[in-house]
Protein backbone atom coordinates (compact mmCIF):
# COMPACT_ATOMS: atom_id res chain seq x y z
CA UNK A 1 0.00 0.00 0.00
CA UNK A 2 2.70 2.50 -1.32
CA UNK A 3 0.10 5.10 -2.95
CA UNK A 4 -0.54 8.24 -1.17
CA UNK A 5 -3.83 8.44 0.29
CA UNK A 6 -5.56 11.71 0.14
CA UNK A 7 -7.47 11.89 3.15
CA UNK A 8 -4.38 10.89 5.38
CA UNK A 9 -2.77 13.75 3.64
CA UNK A 10 -5.51 16.05 4.34
CA UNK A 11 -5.85 14.84 7.90
CA UNK A 12 -1.76 15.48 8.43
CA UNK A 13 -2.52 18.90 7.19
CA UNK A 14 -5.24 19.88 9.77
CA UNK A 15 -3.19 18.11 12.55
CA UNK A 16 -0.66 20.43 11.05
CA UNK A 17 -3.38 23.81 11.51
CA UNK A 18 -3.74 22.52 15.40
CA UNK A 19 -0.48 22.47 16.14
CA UNK A 20 0.51 26.08 14.92
CA UNK A 21 -2.76 26.93 16.63
CA UNK A 22 -1.69 26.04 20.00
CA UNK A 23 1.23 27.42 19.62
CA UNK A 24 -0.34 30.92 18.66
CA UNK A 25 -2.18 30.56 22.40
CA UNK A 26 1.05 29.61 23.71
CA UNK A 27 3.54 31.78 21.81
CA UNK A 28 1.15 34.61 21.05
CA UNK A 29 -1.32 34.83 23.86
CA UNK A 30 0.75 32.94 26.91
CA UNK A 31 -2.15 31.11 27.69
CA UNK A 32 -2.24 27.58 30.16
CA UNK A 33 -4.63 25.38 28.81
CA UNK A 34 -4.24 22.74 31.55
CA UNK A 35 -6.37 24.42 33.76
CA UNK A 36 -9.07 26.07 31.30
CA UNK A 37 -11.66 23.94 30.39
CA UNK A 38 -13.83 26.93 28.15
CA UNK A 39 -11.82 26.84 24.96
CA UNK A 40 -11.43 24.25 22.28
CA UNK A 41 -7.66 23.89 22.67
CA UNK A 42 -8.28 22.10 25.72
CA UNK A 43 -10.30 19.35 23.70
CA UNK A 44 -7.61 19.90 20.96
CA UNK A 45 -4.32 19.46 23.17
CA UNK A 46 -5.61 16.21 24.05
CA UNK A 47 -5.75 14.67 20.60
CA UNK A 48 -3.09 16.64 18.79
CA UNK A 49 -0.01 15.17 19.55
CA UNK A 50 -1.40 11.68 19.19
CA UNK A 51 -2.51 11.89 15.84
CA UNK A 52 0.15 13.30 14.85
CA UNK A 53 2.50 10.46 16.03
CA UNK A 54 -0.82 8.23 14.79
CA UNK A 55 0.08 9.95 11.35
CA UNK A 56 3.50 9.64 11.56
CA UNK A 57 3.57 5.78 12.61
CA UNK A 58 0.79 5.14 10.03
CA UNK A 59 2.94 6.57 6.93
CA UNK A 60 5.93 4.80 8.23
CA UNK A 61 4.98 1.15 8.49
CA UNK A 62 5.82 -1.00 5.71
CA UNK A 63 5.55 -4.81 5.11
CA UNK A 64 9.12 -5.44 4.93
CA UNK A 65 12.22 -4.01 5.77
CA UNK A 66 15.81 -4.76 4.48
CA UNK A 67 19.06 -3.88 5.29
CA UNK A 68 19.23 -1.48 2.00
CA UNK A 69 16.21 0.51 2.27
CA UNK A 70 16.91 1.02 6.19
CA UNK A 71 20.28 2.37 5.46
CA UNK A 72 18.85 4.78 3.19
CA UNK A 73 16.17 5.42 5.56
CA UNK A 74 18.40 6.48 8.58
CA UNK A 75 20.69 8.11 6.36
CA UNK A 76 17.91 10.42 5.05
CA UNK A 77 16.03 10.57 8.18
CA UNK A 78 19.40 11.66 10.25
CA UNK A 79 20.16 14.19 7.82
CA UNK A 80 16.47 15.64 8.33
CA UNK A 81 14.89 15.07 11.33
CA UNK A 82 18.37 15.23 13.09
CA UNK A 83 20.67 18.11 11.44
CA UNK A 84 17.78 20.34 9.83
CA UNK A 85 16.24 20.50 13.45
CA UNK A 86 19.19 21.19 14.74
CA UNK A 87 20.19 23.39 12.29
CA UNK A 88 16.21 25.16 12.24
CA UNK A 89 16.68 25.36 15.80
CA UNK A 90 20.31 27.65 16.61
CA UNK A 91 18.30 29.94 14.39
CA UNK A 92 15.72 30.06 16.99
CA UNK A 93 17.98 30.22 19.53
CA UNK A 94 20.24 33.17 18.27
CA UNK A 95 16.98 35.24 17.22
CA UNK A 96 15.30 35.35 20.15
CA UNK A 97 18.21 35.47 22.82
CA UNK A 98 17.83 31.24 23.76
CA UNK A 99 20.38 29.12 25.13
CA UNK A 100 21.24 26.64 22.38
CA UNK A 101 22.84 24.09 24.76
CA UNK A 102 20.13 24.63 27.31
CA UNK A 103 17.52 23.89 24.85
CA UNK A 104 18.97 20.54 23.59
CA UNK A 105 19.25 18.97 27.44
CA UNK A 106 15.37 19.96 27.51
CA UNK A 107 13.17 17.22 26.68
CA UNK A 108 11.16 20.46 25.05
CA UNK A 109 14.64 21.37 22.59
CA UNK A 110 12.76 25.10 22.61
CA UNK A 111 9.53 23.48 20.74
CA UNK A 112 11.96 21.22 18.26
CA UNK A 113 11.23 18.18 20.00
CA UNK A 114 8.88 16.31 17.90
CA UNK A 115 10.98 15.35 15.21
CA UNK A 116 13.32 14.50 17.13
CA UNK A 117 11.41 12.05 19.53
CA UNK A 118 9.84 10.39 16.34
CA UNK A 119 13.60 10.10 15.11
CA UNK A 120 13.97 8.33 18.20
CA UNK A 121 10.54 6.49 17.73
CA UNK A 122 12.03 5.03 14.36
CA UNK A 123 15.13 3.51 16.20
CA UNK A 124 13.28 2.31 19.40
CA UNK A 125 10.64 0.86 16.56
CA UNK A 126 13.50 -1.27 14.64
CA UNK A 127 14.95 -2.18 18.04
CA UNK A 128 12.25 -3.56 19.76
CA UNK A 129 11.00 -5.71 15.96
CA UNK A 130 14.34 -7.35 16.29
CA UNK A 131 13.79 -7.69 20.13
CA UNK A 132 10.39 -9.52 19.51
CA UNK A 133 11.98 -11.51 16.68
CA UNK A 134 14.88 -13.44 18.44
CA UNK A 135 12.55 -14.25 21.11
CA UNK A 136 10.40 -16.41 18.53
CA UNK A 137 7.28 -14.99 19.82
CA UNK A 138 4.11 -15.95 17.73
CA UNK A 139 2.72 -14.68 15.20
CA UNK A 140 -0.72 -14.20 16.87
CA UNK A 141 0.97 -12.47 20.22
CA UNK A 142 2.98 -10.17 18.05
CA UNK A 143 0.47 -7.46 18.10
CA UNK A 144 -0.50 -7.68 21.50
CA UNK A 145 3.46 -7.56 22.52
CA UNK A 146 3.52 -4.35 21.08
CA UNK A 147 0.67 -2.67 22.32
CA UNK A 148 1.89 -4.16 25.72
CA UNK A 149 5.30 -2.76 25.01
CA UNK A 150 3.78 0.62 24.38
CA UNK A 151 1.66 1.01 27.33
CA UNK A 152 4.37 0.10 29.22
CA UNK A 153 6.48 2.96 28.17
CA UNK A 154 3.63 5.55 28.28
CA UNK A 155 3.86 5.17 32.27
CA UNK A 156 7.03 3.86 32.90
CA UNK A 157 8.30 7.18 30.92
CA UNK A 158 5.51 9.71 32.27
CA UNK A 159 7.48 12.89 34.64
CA UNK A 160 6.01 11.10 38.18
CA UNK A 161 7.39 7.80 37.12
CA UNK A 162 10.59 8.75 36.04
CA UNK A 163 10.60 11.19 39.18
CA UNK A 164 9.98 7.85 41.35
CA UNK A 165 12.70 5.81 39.33
CA UNK A 166 15.30 8.35 39.71
CA UNK A 167 16.13 8.82 36.09
CA UNK A 168 14.75 12.16 35.51
CA UNK A 169 17.94 14.02 34.75
CA UNK A 170 19.82 15.72 32.09
CA UNK A 171 20.49 12.43 30.23
CA UNK A 172 16.79 11.61 29.66
CA UNK A 173 16.39 15.78 28.63
CA UNK A 174 18.83 15.13 26.11
CA UNK A 175 16.77 12.12 24.56
CA UNK A 176 13.72 13.37 25.56
CA UNK A 177 12.74 9.84 27.12
CA UNK A 178 9.90 11.40 28.79
CA UNK A 179 8.09 11.48 25.09
CA UNK A 180 7.90 7.75 25.04
CA UNK A 181 4.51 8.45 26.72
CA UNK A 182 3.79 9.28 22.85
CA UNK A 183 4.75 5.97 21.50
CA UNK A 184 1.60 3.99 21.91
CA UNK A 185 -0.09 6.11 19.50
CA UNK A 186 2.84 5.49 17.12
CA UNK A 187 2.17 2.39 17.61
CA UNK A 188 -1.32 2.43 16.98
CA UNK A 189 -0.22 4.16 14.07
CA UNK A 190 1.64 0.90 12.59
CA UNK A 191 -0.62 -1.42 13.80
CA UNK A 192 -3.81 -0.02 11.41
CA UNK A 193 -1.28 0.42 8.69
CA UNK A 194 -0.44 -3.23 8.97
CA UNK A 195 -4.30 -4.45 9.33
CA UNK A 196 -5.56 -1.95 7.21
CA UNK A 197 -7.90 -3.98 5.19
CA UNK A 198 -9.55 -5.54 8.80
CA UNK A 199 -9.79 -1.94 9.85
CA UNK A 200 -11.65 -0.87 6.76
CA UNK A 201 -13.81 -3.21 7.32
CA UNK A 202 -14.69 -2.64 10.87
CA UNK A 203 -15.48 0.95 10.73
CA UNK A 204 -17.88 -0.16 7.95
CA UNK A 205 -19.77 -1.33 11.43
CA UNK A 206 -22.22 1.29 13.01
CA UNK A 207 -21.63 -0.47 16.50
CA UNK A 208 -17.84 0.03 16.50
CA UNK A 209 -18.35 3.69 15.16
CA UNK A 210 -21.29 4.48 18.04
CA UNK A 211 -19.56 2.85 20.61
CA UNK A 212 -16.22 5.27 19.60
CA UNK A 213 -18.35 8.14 19.52
CA UNK A 214 -19.89 7.61 22.84
CA UNK A 215 -16.81 6.29 24.71
CA UNK A 216 -15.14 9.53 23.72
CA UNK A 217 -17.90 11.99 24.93
CA UNK A 218 -18.47 10.23 28.28
CA UNK A 219 -14.34 10.40 29.12
CA UNK A 220 -13.82 14.04 27.68
CA UNK A 221 -16.91 15.98 29.09
CA UNK A 222 -16.15 15.06 32.61
CA UNK A 223 -12.37 14.79 32.04
CA UNK A 224 -12.42 18.74 30.72
CA UNK A 225 -14.78 19.48 33.89
CA UNK A 226 -12.44 18.34 36.84
CA UNK A 227 -8.94 18.09 35.18
CA UNK A 228 -7.90 20.99 37.26
CA UNK A 229 -8.73 19.27 40.19
CA UNK A 230 -6.87 15.61 39.44
CA UNK A 231 -4.50 15.01 41.78
CA UNK A 232 -3.51 11.55 40.68
CA UNK A 233 -0.92 11.73 37.88
CA UNK A 234 -2.07 8.26 36.91
CA UNK A 235 -5.11 8.53 36.45
CA UNK A 236 -4.85 11.64 34.03
CA UNK A 237 -2.50 9.89 32.15
CA UNK A 238 -5.04 6.77 31.74
CA UNK A 239 -7.70 9.45 31.03
CA UNK A 240 -5.37 10.81 28.49
CA UNK A 241 -4.71 7.34 26.70
CA UNK A 242 -7.95 6.62 26.32
CA UNK A 243 -9.50 10.28 25.04
CA UNK A 244 -6.29 10.33 22.69
CA UNK A 245 -7.02 7.30 21.00
CA UNK A 246 -10.89 7.58 20.79
CA UNK A 247 -10.33 11.06 19.73
CA UNK A 248 -7.71 9.37 16.54
CA UNK A 249 -10.28 7.13 15.71
CA UNK A 250 -12.75 9.88 15.55
CA UNK A 251 -10.92 12.48 13.21
CA UNK A 252 -9.35 9.04 11.04
CA UNK A 253 -13.45 8.15 10.62
CA UNK A 254 -14.24 12.04 10.04
CA UNK A 255 -11.60 12.41 6.83
CA UNK A 256 -12.61 8.46 5.73
CA UNK A 257 -15.99 8.93 5.93
CA UNK A 258 -15.69 12.49 4.08
CA UNK A 259 -12.84 11.60 1.84
CA UNK A 260 -14.23 12.79 -1.47
CA UNK A 261 -14.75 16.37 0.34
CA UNK A 262 -11.02 16.38 1.01
CA UNK A 263 -10.04 14.65 -2.18
CA UNK A 264 -7.53 17.26 -4.42
CA UNK A 265 -10.51 17.91 -6.88
CA UNK A 266 -12.17 20.49 -4.03
CA UNK A 267 -10.80 23.37 -2.75
CA UNK A 268 -10.31 22.55 1.18
CA UNK A 269 -8.99 19.44 0.23
CA UNK A 270 -6.31 20.76 -2.42
CA UNK A 271 -5.48 23.24 0.64
CA UNK A 272 -5.20 20.58 3.51
CA UNK A 273 -3.14 18.08 1.51
CA UNK A 274 -0.99 20.81 0.36
CA UNK A 275 -0.03 21.45 3.88
CA UNK A 276 -0.29 17.81 4.58
CA UNK A 277 2.81 17.65 2.24
CA UNK A 278 4.51 19.95 3.85
CA UNK A 279 4.68 19.47 7.49
CA UNK A 280 8.02 19.27 8.06
CA UNK A 281 8.55 22.36 6.37
CA UNK A 282 6.49 24.28 8.54
CA UNK A 283 7.32 22.46 11.52
CA UNK A 284 10.99 23.82 11.29
CA UNK A 285 9.90 27.21 10.01
CA UNK A 286 6.58 27.99 12.09
CA UNK A 287 8.53 28.66 15.17
CA UNK A 288 10.63 32.17 13.85
CA UNK A 289 7.40 33.48 12.87
CA UNK A 290 4.57 33.37 15.73
CA UNK A 291 3.07 36.64 17.15
CA UNK A 292 4.85 36.99 20.53
CA UNK A 293 3.00 39.76 21.41
CA UNK A 294 -0.64 39.54 22.06
CA UNK A 295 -1.00 38.82 25.91
CA UNK A 296 -3.48 41.94 25.51
CA UNK A 297 -5.93 39.48 23.40
CA UNK A 298 -4.80 36.81 25.50
CA UNK A 299 -6.41 38.79 28.74
CA UNK A 300 -9.21 39.13 26.52
CA UNK A 301 -10.19 35.70 25.88
CA UNK A 302 -9.26 34.80 29.59
CA UNK A 303 -11.88 37.33 30.47
CA UNK A 304 -14.14 37.06 28.46
CA UNK A 305 -15.01 33.49 27.78
CA UNK A 306 -15.90 33.06 24.30
CA UNK A 307 -14.12 30.48 22.65
CA UNK A 308 -15.87 30.55 19.20
CA UNK A 309 -14.56 33.99 18.45
CA UNK A 310 -11.47 32.90 19.89
CA UNK A 311 -11.44 29.90 17.78
CA UNK A 312 -11.92 32.08 14.30
CA UNK A 313 -9.27 34.75 15.24
CA UNK A 314 -6.62 32.36 16.20
CA UNK A 315 -6.95 30.29 13.45
CA UNK A 316 -6.79 32.89 11.40
CA UNK A 317 -3.31 33.65 12.59
CA UNK A 318 -2.53 30.05 12.42
CA UNK A 319 -3.39 29.77 8.41
CA UNK A 320 -1.89 33.50 8.23
CA UNK A 321 1.62 31.54 9.77
CA UNK A 322 1.10 28.97 8.05
CA UNK A 323 0.91 30.78 4.28
CA UNK A 324 3.79 33.12 5.46
CA UNK A 325 5.71 29.29 6.49
CA UNK A 326 4.88 27.52 2.75
CA UNK A 327 6.08 31.26 1.07
CA UNK A 328 9.66 30.70 2.93
CA UNK A 329 9.35 27.11 2.11
CA UNK A 330 8.78 27.40 -2.27
CA UNK A 331 11.91 30.03 -1.45
CA UNK A 332 14.04 27.36 -0.17
CA UNK A 333 12.89 25.25 -2.26
CA UNK A 334 14.30 26.98 -5.66
CA UNK A 335 17.67 25.81 -4.78
CA UNK A 336 17.45 21.89 -5.53
CA UNK A 337 20.78 21.57 -3.20
CA UNK A 338 19.02 23.20 0.23
CA UNK A 339 15.57 21.74 -0.62
CA UNK A 340 17.43 18.66 -0.43
CA UNK A 341 19.51 18.98 2.48
CA UNK A 342 16.99 21.30 4.70
CA UNK A 343 13.61 19.30 4.18
CA UNK A 344 15.05 15.97 2.24
CA UNK A 345 13.37 17.00 -1.44
CA UNK A 346 14.48 14.45 -3.83
CA UNK A 347 13.90 16.83 -6.82
CA UNK A 348 12.23 20.17 -7.18
CA UNK A 349 8.89 18.80 -8.28
CA UNK A 350 8.26 16.93 -4.67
Amino acid sequence: MNKRIEYIDAMRGFTMILVVYAHIRFYGYHIDDYSDAFSFNSLFMLIRMPLFFFVSGFLFYKDTWNKDNLKLFFKRKTQVQIGSTLFFMSIYAFIFGYNFIDGLFDSYKLGYWFTITLFNFYIAFFLLNYIINKLGIKNNLIDITWITIALLLHFITTTKAMQVLGVDGLLTGLLSINMFKYFIFFTVGTLVRKHFVNYERLVQRNYFTTTILLAFWILVIPYLKFKSHLNNPWIEHFAFLCIGILGIFIIFLFFRKYSDSFSINTKIGKCLQYIGKRTLDIYLLHYLFLPRDLGCLGSIFNDFKNPCIELFVSSFLAISVIGLCLIISNIIRISNPIAYYLFGVKNKNI
